[in-house]
C-alpha cells in the first residue's frame, strides 16, 4: 500500500511540475552537462545554461511544432553557438581556452549524442508549453 501512495505522490508532483511556467535556465526537465563517468571537465559549470537548453532541444526538438526547424544537428549547432556566446564574455586568455572546450563539448555531442534525441512518439508533454520555444532559439 505504501508503494502505491509513493507512486501517486510522484505522479502528482510530476503533473504539478509540468503544469508550472518555467524558463530555459530554470526548469526541472534537464540533466545539466552530462559527462561520462562524471569526469571533471573544465567549463562544466560555465556551460550549464547551454547544456540546459541543449537538453530541452533534444527532448522537444522532434515535437511537431518544432521538428522542421530543430533536428539533432540544429540542436547541436545551437548548443555550440550558446557555448561560444558564454566564452565571448571571458577575458582574452580564458576566452581561448573556453572556445577550445566549447569545441570539445560540441564534438562530443555530435559523436556520442546519436540516439539521444527523443522520437516524435516519445516527446514529453511539457514540450508544448510556451516557454519551450525560447529555449530553441
Amino acid at each position: 500500500m505504501a508503494a502505491f501512495q509513493v507512486i501517486l505522490l510522484a505522479s502528482a508532483l510530476l503533473m504539478a511540475a509540468e503544469s508550472q511556467t518555467h524558463s530555459c535556465d530554470e526548469n526541472p526537465f534537464h540533466n545539466g552537462c552530462t559527462i561520462p563517468f562524471n569526469i571533471d571537465i573544465p567549463f562544466r559549470n560555465s556551460f550549464l545554461p547551454a547544456c540546459k537548453r541543449h537538453d530541452i532541444c533534444y527532448k522537444c526538438g522532434n515535437n511537431a511544432m518544432y521538428a522542421v526547424l530543430h533536428g539533432r544537428y540544429r540542436c547541436d549547432q545551437l548548443f555550440y553557438r550558446n557555448m561560444k556566446a558564454i566564452c565571448k564574455r571571458r577575458s582574452l586568455f580564458r576566452r581561448f581556452t573556453c572556445m577550445v572546450n566549447a569545441r570539445l563539448y560540441y564534438t562530443s555531442v555530435r559523436t556520442l549524442g546519436v540516439g539521444r534525441m527523443k522520437s516524435r512518439e516519445r516527446v514529453p508533454s511539457f514540450c508544448s508549453q510556451p516557454w519551450v520555444h525560447a529555449c530553441l532559439q
